[in-house]
């Protein structure tokens, strides 16, 4: 029996094509109506941003008249490296209050460039080991500006725009329906520019996070999708295949031979390895991951699965799309791994919108405009409050004088002793305020010397090992940087210290000072480390 309901269109856009998925039905066996794809324009894309969003939108306009899709509803991919992915600890808060305290943390530390971005969110399972008073979040966050650009593309190709959720997202959800029936199982999805581990266990994500390698990264010499043909974008169209149709042969996205760059490789395998390690310290109460899937929208990276299977000592699975019984197999054939996974994000897209999602996956929507304010307001805003407060208890004072006579005095102690507190409390908020002015201002100095401090931050937060957090990050005008730290114990501090050693964007890193505390029951190794920027003043003066 054919699937009723509504179509809506998954739309994957990359530096190399743009692939449309157009599918109904449910999450569990989506019904594919269509498939198409079309080279993307030289210079439209530079890896994930739009250089052209116009060009963009008249390619995709095209591509949807040739499929005669039947729909206008659309949700749209960010790419990895468009797109912010933290795993934050908050505290334990009711979920009315959650958004809220998430919005602080990205103000706090500057997540997001300029103070402003959308973001969603969703609260992870808590580790057996993790601490009473705190809870995780999966957030991701793109700037205001890169969420733009793709609306931009929906608006001019006449669409009706769902939602705009991040790439890899989707190939989790398409992964699912295998991932689930494990006991507990590993997913590592991999796009052009990055890759995301996920961990589930019996239907629940357990741990999620970012590799910076992706397959551009893994396949070598690599080729656009169309310059096999004659070099360079001949505007040859693309396949497209409707449910009746057949269509022999899979199209073909190329890459060099059927390597891979053995560095890049081997780094991912040991990502994918520290992932399931730290999976086991921290749920020890937890099922053993014994298979690990494989989800990408790159028909290149044949070659990366038998590569995991022997590195990691694992059973390692390709994913397969979900499909409907009622799906042609001539359609169904286009999904056909290596070549055919290049429509597996386009497909999880468009599984965005259909019924039957599990609770367990993500759903993300990052064109909902829910928008960061800046910080500035909210201490404006606190100020005020505390300033019409102060006028509101003057108020009061003056009736309780006409009113209670005798007993005024007694009751104007009362208020000034009440009056006092609010003035400190207010010299208090004024302090903060000042404190994150200041820090604005540097933020702005260093940017205007050369300094990216979100960057700097991510690099920092990646060299960590799991067994050690950030406290804190300082950075002054010549490029000196301190990092403080906490550890669980000696040897994260080690493994820490080694990995920011190795990092090319720092020079003389070295260990300033350590020492022990005793947090609770925990005893934890407090250190700070020491290095120069390459490439500031400093550092060309320690050559």
């Amino acid at each position: 029996m054919a699937s009723t309901g509504r179509s809506v269109l998954g739309i994957d856009i990359n530096q190399y094509e743009l692939r449309v998925v157009e599918a109904r039905g449910s999450v569990s066996a989506p019904e594919i109506i269509r498939v198409g794809s079309a080279p993307m324009p030289s210079g439209a894309v530079d890896g994930d941003l739009l250089r052209l969003p116009e060009v963009v939108a008249d390619t995709l306009k095209g591509l949807l008249n040739r499929m005669q899709v039947g729909t206008k509803s659309a949700v749209i991919g960010l790419g990895a490296q468009s797109t912010i992915t933290r795993v934050l600890d908050v505290p334990r808060v009711p979920d009315s209050e959650l958004r809220m305290v998430i919005e602080g943390e990205l103000a706090h530390y500057q997540i997001v460039r300029e103070g402003t971005g959308a973001f969603d969110y969703m609260r992870l399972e808590e580790p057996d080991s993790g601490p009473h008073g705190s809870s995780q979040v999966l957030l991701m966050a793109a700037e205001e500006r890169l969420v733009g650009l793709f609306q931009e593309v929906a608006d001019r190709a006449g669409l009706q725009l769902l939602a705009l959720e991040p790439m890899l997202l989707a190939m989790y959800r398409t992964a699912f329906h295998q991932v689930r029936v494990e006991g507990a199982a590993a997913l590592l999805s991999v796009t052009y520019g990055r890759s995301e581990v996920a961990i589930v266990d019996r239907g629940h994500l357990r741990l999620y996070r970012r590799v910076d390698i992706g397959s551009n990264d893994l396949v070598p010499d690599r080729l656009t999708p169309w310059s096999e043909s004659g070099g360079g974008n001949t505007g040859a169209e693309g396949p497209i295949l409707l449910a009746q149709e057949e269509y022999a042969v899979p199209p073909k996205l190329s890459g060099s031979g059927g390597d891979l760059v053995a560095g890049a490789a081997n780094n991912l395998a040991t990502e994918v390895q520290r992932s399931l390690d730290y999976y086991r310290r921290e749920f020890p109460r937890a099922g053993g991951v014994t298979k690990l899937f494989l989800a990408t929208n790159d028909g290149a990276l044949g070659p990366l699965l038998p590569y995991l299977r022997e590195a990691l000592a694992m059973e390692a699975i390709q994913v397969e799309p979900p499909a409907s019984p009622t799906v042609s197999r001539a359609l169904a054939s286009q999904f056909d791994p290596p070549a055919g996974a290049k429509y597996l994000g386009a497909l999880g897209l468009a599984m965005w919108p259909l019924v039957g999602a599990p609770p367990g996956v993500p759903k993300f929507d990052l064109g909902s405009r829910e928008i960061l304010r800046h910080r500035e307001s909210s201490g404006n805003s606190a100020l005020v409050a505390s300033l019409l407060a102060t006028f509101a208890l003057a108020t009061i004072a003056c009736v309780l004088y006409f009113l209670m006579g005798r007993q005024v005095a007694a009751k104007m102690h009362e208020l000034g002793e009440m009056e006092d507190e609010l003035l400190g409390k207010q010299k208090i908020e004024q302090a903060k305020i000042q404190h994150r002015l200041m820090q604005s201002d540097q933020l702005k100095a260093l940017e205007k010397a050369g300094y990216s401090v979100p960057r700097i931050v991510d690099f920092v937060t990646a060299a960590l090992d799991p067994m050690a957090g950030l406290k804190d990050v300082g950075i002054d005008r010549a490029g000196r940087l301190s990092i403080d730290g906490e550890a669980t114990n000696e040897k994260a501090m080690i493994n820490t210290l080694y990995s920011l050693q190795q990092c090319r964007f720092l020079t003389g890193v070295t260990l300033d000072n350590f020492g022990t505390k005793v947090s609770g029951r925990t005893q934890l190794v407090e250190f700070r480390i020491n290095s120069q920027l390459v490439g500031s003043r400093s550092s060309v003066g320690m050559r």
